[in-house]
């Protein structure tokens, strides 16, 4: 793999193969994949930027393993150029790219025991560039599609596919996993005291807050309105219930409007329900967790309820 022109041939065959699939982070790790192939790579790490957080898909060639994960950016050092060094026998590059257009900012990793050549690098660096910024234009116009404009999470309509199929999953292997209907109490009051422009500013603040203190496998999204849902895979109720009252306890300590000068303290009603122990299908499962939630608001909110047959 030495002449520039076999850098594209590689290019264009994984545009041929299909890669761009439904699965967002399955379309990243098809991409790292083929590059182990043809680059007899140990591993390959991509590092995107997403304001908030960097979304890391790391395959390991040896492994052959594949993870997923948010990562906080204080934790990693962005390159602001191609890096090069040599740790414990392994050559380890890391190639940034940038677009000013797309507002794409992204890294790639890669770790191999043999150098490259002066103009292996070269090629090498010119194809991570094509490659994986078409692809990163792709995965975010259809993360758009996907989730809340708002707080940045996944919306309803995602919400509602990925437990069609975690409900099939759960069937066919015998497995579970809950779901935390959370609403938000006192929003009403901020848009009435401050206006809408700051109630949405506080939905967002929730968002950050909701994916700070869930794990990356956890699915957070904005179900509508001030109401969220957190699917917890292979949860039981009093696992899930662990989980949401970590959160209510981080949003009553947290201050809310704190840079507007406001600096609102607001609580939040939970419900739990599992599947498939309350319910076998999406919208019964949702119904379940939804009433368990306003069970909470009755009582008088500020408090976490797992759904129980009446």
């Amino acid at each position: 793999m030495k002449k520039i022109e076999n850098y594209f041939k590689v290019f264009y065959e994984i545009l041929s193969n299909g890669i761009s699939t439904e699965d967002l982070n399955d379309m990243i790790f098809k991409i790292e994949k083929k590059m182990c192939e043809q680059f007899s790579l140990s591993s390959i790490s991509l590092y995107y930027d997403t304001s908030d957080l960097y979304f890391n898909f790391n395959c390991d060639c040896k492994h052959k393993t594949l993870e997923f994960k948010h990562v906080k950016k204080s934790a990693v050092d962005f390159p602001t150029d191609l890096i090069i060094k040599k740790v414990d026998n392994i050559f380890v590059y890391k190639f940034p790219f940038r677009s000013k257009v797309d507002s794409i900012e992204a890294f790639v990793e890669i770790k191999r025991k043999n150098d490259f050549s002066k103009e292996e690098l070269e090629g090498t660096k010119l194809l991570i560039k094509s490659i994986f910024l078409y692809f990163l234009r792709l995965y975010k116009a259809k993360r758009l599609s996907l989730h809340d404009e708002l707080t940045g999470l996944y919306n309803n309509r995602y919400l509602r596919e990925y437990l069609r199929q975690e409900s099939i999953r759960a069937l066919r292997y015998n497995t579970k996993f809950s779901i935390i209907f959370l609403d938000l109490d006192g929003l009403k009051d901020i848009n009435d005291s401050y206006g809408h422009i700051y109630g949405a500013k506080t939905l967002k603040e929730l968002g950050s807050l909701l994916k700070e203190y869930t794990r990356s496998s956890d699915v957070v999204g904005r179900f509508g309105g001030d109401e969220f849902i957190i699917v917890i895979f292979g949860a039981s109720k009093k696992e899930a219930k662990i989980v949401a009252e970590r959160l209510r306890k981080k949003i009553k300590e947290n201050i809310f409007l704190k840079e507007e000068g406001y600096n609102v303290k607001l609580t939040a009603s939970f419900g739990i329900a599992s599947f498939p122990e309350d319910a076998t299908n999406v919208d019964e499962l949702i119904n379940k967790a939804d009433k368990a939630m306003y069970k909470v608001k009755k009582a008088g909110k500020d408090g976490v309820q797992c759904y129980e047959e009446e």
